[in-house]
């Protein structure tokens, strides 16, 4: 059995990974079917250098990615700068500070 959770905890990192997120920031557990994703979101550096801040349909792709695995059954949200909400995705009010302004260089 821990050897599967590990497997799929590694799949996980993986999906981040793969939408050029910084796998690093991020906790994940998992406990019978529940995953709980704890952390920062954040892209890579080069990434975010070139796509600026993540967005909700950056982590609306992702969690529609993740609710594909069968061993999860329910996802357990304690991220830093986003919430999930009413069937949605918003920055934080922390998060929301940290975009830069349009027009200002």
């Amino acid at each position: 059995m821990a050897q599967d959770a590990q497997a799929t905890k590694m799949r996980v990192r993986g999906t981040w990974v793969r939408h050029g997120l910084d796998a690093d920031r991020l906790s994940v557990t998992i406990s019978r079917d529940v995953l709980t994703v704890r952390g920062e979101v954040r892209y890579l550096p080069a990434r975010a250098r070139v796509q600026g801040e993540v967005n909700a349909e950056v982590l609306a792709r992702i969690e529609q990615e993740l609710r594909t695995f069968p061993e999860i059954k329910h996802i357990r949200w304690q991220l830093d700068n986003w919430r999930r909400e009413s069937g949605g995705w918003y920055p934080t009010a922390g998060q929301r500070r940290r975009q830069p302004r349009k027009g200002k260089g």
